[in-house]
């Protein structure tokens, strides 16, 4: 990945999944905001790095994997997902089938470690996403890095120090310039 060309975070999208619009008060049009959103910031030679979620209750949907696809098809930019909860389909079919040009568990650019998950522990968290992130904290620790990009939390979470949270929900329904995600740390050094 080049990261000389502007690079695009986002997580949680959740196309085409009919009970996101109740549980974080989107709008009826959610699916048509997030493309518009998305292809005015997103040129066709930047990186969208994804965090995950990218959609979930696809089959629940009238013609719900069609509808993905066209969806996919129309966003600009080279992509690459990192796995979400909701992300349950074999790597092939992301590639293959919604062109990702690559999924992974999680990734890292110098210091900065991107995962779908915030690396803090919940106690409601299921034992399956306890163990998931215990072992991603293993790895930025093992690999020094210093911040977590990420997704999965739909609503703000105070005092995550060196967390920033990507979610379409908290950015105006819109993917963040990884450039000023680093501006965002170095100007909260006191807090990261």
């Amino acid at each position: 990945m080049n990261i000389e060309t502007n690079l695009w975070i986002t997580s949680d999208h959740h196309f085409l999944h009919s009970n996101i619009a109740k549980y974080c008060n989107r709008p009826e049009n959610f699916n048509k905001i997030l493309v518009n959103n998305w292809n005015s910031l997103v040129h066709d030679d930047d990186i969208v790095l994804h965090l995950g979620d990218f959609s979930a209750g696809v089959g629940s949907y009238p013609n719900g994997y069609k509808t993905l696809k066209i969806i996919s098809a129309s966003l600009k930019g080279t992509r690459f997902l990192i796995r979400g909860n909701h992300d349950h389909k074999p790597v092939n079919y992301f590639t293959d089938e919604l062109w990702f040009s690559e999924v992974y568990q999680h990734f890292i650019i110098d210091e900065y470690f991107f995962s779908h998950y915030p690396l803090v522990v919940f106690p409601k968290d299921s034992k399956k996403i306890q163990n998931k992130k215990k072992h991603l904290l293993s790895v930025f620790k093992k690999e020094k890095c210093r911040y977590v990009i990420h997704g999965h939390t739909h609503a703000p979470h105070p005092n995550l120090p060196n967390h920033f949270n990507v979610c379409v929900d908290l950015h105006g329904y819109s993917p963040v310039l990884f450039s000023d995600i680093k501006k965002y740390f170095h100007q909260n050094k006191e807090i990261a």
